[in-house]
């Protein structure tokens, strides 16, 4: 199973911050997992995907 990290800009919040969400891929099979959380784009370390405040 892949687990990975991103943020998810494709459909921001009027206050500019994006979803944090997981993408999982496990037996050829993919699905999106939102946590809850949201930051905004400046907040967040792509090399280390995790928000930095």
């Amino acid at each position: 199973m892949k687990l990975k990290k991103m943020l998810w800009t494709y459909d921001p919040y009027k206050d500019g911050s994006c979803d944090i969400k997981f993408y999982t891929y496990h037996n050829k099979k993919q699905k999106i997992l939102s946590i809850g959380y949201a930051v905004l784009p400046e907040q967040w370390d792509d090399l280390q995907s995790e928000a930095g405040m």
